[in-house]
């Protein structure tokens, strides 16, 4: 069954081993898509998938890379792509830091490098080596919480809001290829490392199995997407809140 995928174009995932990303990659699997799945802990990955089942062939292929290094990747890419072309990139790449504790300076560096700086010099990278030129859509997992929340998090959601106008300047950018870029502004997912414990979001927290769903059946669009679709609207409402009101709700969330 496999014989007639080797012709056909790769999904690419950048942080495969992200617990949404490892959702997606099941739903892919199950539908038949060929994936090529990039993440700086391959053999944890492959441990995760032969729990299900799946074991790595020739449309499910599996590689190490350091998102620092755009070179490194960038030459990869260049490599792979005249085996495997790529029809469709989801960059699923989160860092949150400390839950629990005030984040050094070296923690917040981090955050900002794996959310917003490695990801940008990658894809201006593979711009420069005219890479996306045959990618259909590009999908880039953000969060509501650059829209929403300011005190908890604040690195890891001004991160994801540097990352929102990569998002629209990349759009622009590939618009030429009629490239589809989709901005995914996900809720607060209550089944992950990264998701609320406490605090009044919980209660409007989604299953990570339930937004993987959203972004399969949504990726081919070319704008921001909110999912689930109803933060959508809180956002609206808390964006149009009097200054006063705003600032109180910044300070509490």
């Amino acid at each position: 069954m496999y014989n007639n995928y080797i012709l056909q174009s790769f999904t690419y995932i950048f942080g495969s081993n992200s617990e949404i990303a490892r959702e997606l990659i099941l739903i892919k699997i199950r539908n038949g898509i060929p994936l090529c799945l990039f993440t700086t802990n391959p053999s944890k990955l492959r441990l995760f998938l032969e729990e299900y089942g799946v074991i790595e062939n020739e449309i499910i292929n599996i590689y190490q890379y350091d998102l620092s290094n755009k070179i490194e990747i960038g030459s990869k890419l260049k490599s792979l792509m005249n085996e495997k072309p790529i029809s469709s990139i989801f960059t699923m790449v989160g860092y949150l830091g400390s839950k629990d504790e005030k984040n050094s300076e070296e923690e917040i560096k981090k955050i900002y490098d794996i959310n917003y700086f490695h990801i940008k010099n990658m894809f201006e990278h593979m711009i420069d080596l005219n890479l996306l030129e045959s990618v259909g859509n590009i999908s880039m997992a953000s969060s509501v919480g650059s829209d929403l929340f300011y005190r908890r998090y604040r690195d890891y959601y001004e991160s994801k809001r540097l990352l929102d106008s990569f998002i629209c300047d990349l759009r622009l950018k590939v618009s030429k290829n009629d490239c589809k870029v989709a901005n995914l502004k996900i809720g607060p997912v209550y089944d992950t490392r990264m998701g609320p414990s406490k605090g009044f979001f919980k209660f409007f927290a989604s299953a990570k199995k339930d937004v993987a769903n959203l972004i399969y059946k949504n990726f081919n669009k070319n704008e921001m997407l909110y999912i689930p679709s109803f933060w959508k609207f809180v956002v609206k409402i808390y964006l149009s809140l009097p200054n006063r009101l705003l600032n109180f709700l910044k300070n509490l969330i």
